[in-house]
């Protein structure tokens, strides 16, 4: 069991997602199918089912490596494996994309470590999240603390969380004064453009009482 924790552990360094199956005794691990390959292998299903499972299996079976499916040590271990596969690649079941959409929602709005890395996301694009998830606490903290003060600062159009653990929930100084300049440029537009709509309206009455003495 060990042994096989280690796989697992090292398998999801390189996976985000893996799924495990034990059948008649024997270990599967196995990664959810892409949309491009579930799109040509299911949906154009241009291969003999007994065939696919076997595509399947050899496309999305990470351990035990280089096991052979058309020769199985289980009968009919292919054809399970597949179905299991597809179920879980979650592309066939609304229920299970909607069960799925709803854990990833909760995730985004409770997990500390998630909303930080979005913030850092949007303030550092060349930084891949899955390079976030492998930088420890504090390198995660830090990256967060320049990412929140670039987005409030020189994006003032994007919210970010406002409850992260740490912060008082106040913008900063530079924040508030971009935001009331923002404010002001705003309203003196709209008394601009009143002033503007006012003198078309004049010169539309004056248009029309010129045109009634023609």
């Amino acid at each position: 069991m060990q042994k096989l924790q280690n796989i697992i552990y090292k398998l999801k360094k390189e996976y985000d997602d893996i799924f495990y199956i034990e059948i008649e005794g024997e270990d599967f691990i196995f990664r959810p199918l892409t949309r491009f390959e579930y799109e040509e292998l299911l949906v154009k299903r241009e291969l003999r089912e007994d065939i696919l499972s076997e595509v399947v299996c050899d496309i999305a079976i990470l351990y035990p490596e280089e096991y052979d499916f058309n020769n199985p040590h289980i009968a009919g271990a292919p054809e399970s494996l597949c179905n299991q596969i597809v179920y879980y690649s979650a592309f066939d079941d609304p229920d299970y994309i909607d069960q799925i959409l709803a854990e990833k929602k909760e995730e985004l709005n409770n997990n500390v470590f998630t909303m930080m890395e979005n913030v850092i996301a949007v303030a550092f694009p060349n930084i891949n999240v899955n390079d976030i998830k492998d930088m420890n606490a504090y390198e995660v903290i830090d990256y967060y603390a320049r990412a929140s003060w670039i987005v409030r600062n020189m994006y003032a159009n994007i919210k970010i969380p406002q409850q992260i653990p740490g912060e008082d929930g106040q913008q900063p100084p530079q924040a508030q004064a971009a935001q009331a300049q923002q404010t002001m440029n705003a309203q003196n537009m709209e008394q601009s453009n009143n002033l503007h709509q006012q003198a078309m309206n004049k010169r539309t009455m004056g248009d029309n009482l010129d045109g009634s003495f023609m």
